[in-house]
């Protein structure tokens, strides 16, 4: 998601929602928009309209998800696609 959040902050010209989530290789906007908000606790566009507030450069964010989080998002597009992904975390 860090990548996401420099393409969607980006420095001079802001990538588009459909440009960011195409690049970050997501092909459904649903699958991109529920990933991004598990990892970074609100939606995109939120996140968008927050960070622009407070000013704060896209370098200032790193995000750092859970490994449940990385695995129900990984879940969540393999279901997207027809598959599935039933792996437990020890």
């Amino acid at each position: 998601m860090g990548h996401a959040v420099n393409l969607l902050l980006g420095d001079g010209r802001p990538a588009s929602f459909k440009e960011t989530f195409h690049r970050c290789g997501f092909f459904s906007k649903s699958t991109f928009y529920a990933a991004f908000t598990k990892i970074m606790g609100v939606p995109p566009l939120q996140f968008i309209d927050e960070a622009r507030r407070s000013g704060r450069p896209a370098s200032s964010y790193n995000p750092t998800p859970s490994k449940q989080a990385i695995l129900s998002s990984l879940s969540t597009a393999l279901k997207a696609g027809g598959g599935s992904f039933d792996r437990q975390i020890v």
